[in-house]
């Protein structure tokens, strides 16, 4: 999954969350509580959060880095 910036949609990052809810899943656990990320964006200088769910991943929000 690639996550890109809310406002200037440039790459941020690239998560392999499938391969680890595979893993999950074989040690007989379900995700339901979705995984938290905050990353910076060093275009438009803002420090995002991301939920990331199995098949999508949603914007919670920013807050400026200076």
């Amino acid at each position: 999954m690639i996550i890109r910036c809310k406002k200037t949609r440039r790459f941020l990052v690239e998560i392999e969350i499938e391969e680890y809810l595979e893993n999950l899943r074989k040690i007989g656990i379900k995700q339901e509580i979705p995984l938290k990320i905050t990353l910076p964006c060093p275009r438009c200088h803002k420090i995002e959060t991301y939920e990331i769910y199995e098949n999508r991943y949603v914007y919670s929000g920013d807050k400026s880095c200076r």
